[in-house]
């Protein structure tokens, strides 16, 4: 639903919440406006889940590089241990 539609929605929603009566033609407008922002509200949870995933995935690949980048500096410090301990 674009913004527009959604806005006369609306409209007619908080008529609706007041009590205040619809015409025929504005009673069809809400009663279909309902199902398409329930579909609208089902498909932006779907697209952050998408992008939550994502964004997960993204964060999984830079942890496996840390922590390769961790050992590969974990093995210089002890091999640089081992030698300043030989040098003596």
């Amino acid at each position: 639903m674009d913004r527009e539609a959604f806005q006369n929605w609306w409209g007619l929603h908080l008529r609706v919440a007041k009590g205040l009566p619809l015409s025929s033609d504005e009673t069809t407008v809400y009663e279909a406006g309902r199902p398409q922002l329930e579909t609208d509200e089902i498909l932006n949870e779907v697209q952050s889940a998408r992008s939550d995933r994502e964004q997960l995935q993204a964060l999984e690949t830079e942890r496996s590089t840390l922590e390769r980048r961790r050992k590969l500096l974990d093995h210089e410090i002890e091999t640089l241990s081992s030698t300043k301990h030989l040098s003596y």
